[in-house]
């Protein structure tokens, strides 16, 4: 099968994933305000599924190394259909927090569908093949988001975790039959099942994966800190509800599919992706600072369009440097340490956010998130990040 149409088959099943995890986002904090709760409450409702993916991200990359791709993927989206299933059954924030914590856990397969790109992509074209990553999930948004506000508008608040499950398996049963496995030399095959087995968080004495971990670590502590307590922001300063603001999500989501699936490519090419990622992290720290200070609706697009141009370009551009920073046998532990680290800022930013909107200001949560990306910017020139891919030897499977 051809490099292009398996990159395709793997989009189709990530976006189709990310639907369901885009239908669940905009619900949250008004299922957590059913059981009055507190912005600080929603904030560890959502570190609960953070916490499962930042254990289990690692954990699915190194298997993936040794089993395989596709097998790890389908079994991921097959657990995390029944987790989405289970979540109604008991209504309480005791019960809602161990689901979400279970589906992150099972769902944490970004890394595995990173290091399936990294087998089937040369180095030189690798940030413009991971942003389709980002376009799934920009497209997950568009789709997801609306729809999970729609859902619970005609059901009930539970509506959404049903379609969501839903869709996640039929996505995993038709994986079973369409998706392949990349396709690598039977020797290297042999040699990745036999290799010796090495703990998953080695990875991080390897300093090219721990420098990247740790700048992604500051950018995702604030985008999480913004995704917490933008909901709020949006109804209690432009009375938007949960409808409206699904749908302002959705056209952050436009904006960065847009990107990723056509600017990348080139300002990759030309640029470098170093460039291409200061750019991006520029970008999200200006749009931040600038987004509590926004008057009207309007003139909110300002900010949100430079944070959702910022981010189309600087993940795939600081994925694509961080798969190349380790030999192909190890892509899977490199992109699974990579991803926990922003599963790890899910932990602490949606407590932190939470706690800043309620007691500080709505402003002090977009101001400390654009003080994060600035930390990321001054880790990114101290510590130099190496922009060079490998040499071919190091590359090839």
């Amino acid at each position: 099968m051809s490099q292009r149409k398996t990159l395709i088959l793997l989009f189709v099943t990530i976006f189709v994933d990310l639907i369901g995890f885009g239908m669940i986002t905009p619900i949250m904090p008004s299922l957590v305000k059913t059981y009055q709760a507190s912005a600080w409450e929603l904030g560890w409702v959502m570190t609960g599924f953070a916490i499962g993916q930042t254990l289990m991200a690692p954990v699915w990359g190194s298997l993936s190394d040794r089993l395989g791709r596709k097998p790890v993927i389908i079994a991921t989206l097959f657990l995390g259909a029944v987790f989405q299933v289970l979540t109604p059954l008991h209504h309480n924030l005791g019960w809602l927090l161990a689901m979400r914590f279970l589906a992150g856990a099972s769902m944490a397969n970004v890394s595995v569908a990173a290091a399936f790109i990294s087998d089937i992509t040369p180095p030189e074209k690798r940030s413009a093949s991971m942003a389709l990553i980002g376009v799934a999930f920009g497209m997950g948004f568009i789709f997801g988001a609306p729809l999970g506000s729609l859902f619970s508008a005609w059901g009930d608040i539970f509506s959404p975790f049903y379609w969501a499950a839903a869709i996640t398996a039929l996505n995993a049963a038709a994986a079973i039959f369409v998706l392949p496995e990349p396709q690598i030399a039977e020797a290297e095959r042999e040699r990745r099942r036999n290799a010796e087995r090495q703990s998953t968080w080695s990875m991080l004495r390897h300093k090219p994966t721990a420098r990247m971990a740790r700048i992604y670590f500051f950018f995702s502590m604030a985008i999480v800190t913004l995704e917490v307590v933008f909901v709020f922001h949006m109804r209690e300063h432009f009375n938007y509800d949960q409808t409206k603001v699904g749908y302002v999500l959705a056209g952050m989501g436009v904006i960065m599919a847009a990107v990723q699936g056509g600017l990348v490519r080139v300002i990759s090419h030309r640029v470098g992706d170093g460039p291409m990622t200061v750019t991006g992290l520029v970008l999200v720290m200006i749009g931040l600072f600038l987004l509590p200070f926004a008057p009207s609706v309007a003139l909110l697009w300002v900010p949100i369009s430079f944070g959702a141009v910022g981010r189309a370009l600087c993940q795939p551009g600081m994925m694509a440097i961080n798969s190349r920073g380790v030999t192909p046998d190890r892509q899977g532990a490199a992109m699974g340490v990579f991803q926990s680290a922003g599963s790890m800022a899910r932990v602490i930013a949606p407590s932190a956010g939470g706690w800043l909107y309620d007691h500080l200001g709505y402003h002090s949560p977009f101001l400390f998130g654009s003080g994060l990306v600035a930390m990321a910017l001054l880790d990114w020139f101290i510590t130099r990040p190496p922009e060079p891919a490998p040499s071919p030897s190091t590359e090839q499977s």
